[in-house]
């Protein structure tokens, strides 16, 4: 049998959820952000790198044009 489970929530709760959620929402954002920061940062790394290394090999420049699409924030 099925139980109907009420949440009762009141007045003086009701700042403390907000800023939960607050909370919660800021982080995602935060975390979002610092996701595309970190793609964008290796991606640059990755184009310096692609710039100054005139010495790699026929196969680490093939990895390295991987790892550059990979982290390309147009794709």
């Amino acid at each position: 049998m099925l139980q109907k489970l009420s949440l009762d929530i009141y007045p003086k709760d009701l700042p403390a959820l907000a800023t939960e959620f607050t909370f919660q929402e800021l982080y995602g954002n935060l975390d979002e952000r610092i996701e595309t920061f970190e793609r964008d940062f290796i991606y640059h790394k990755l184009q310096e790198l692609g710039t100054s290394a005139s010495y790699l090999n026929h196969h680490e420049g093939k990895l390295l044009d991987h790892l550059l699409s990979e982290y390309n924030p147009l794709n």
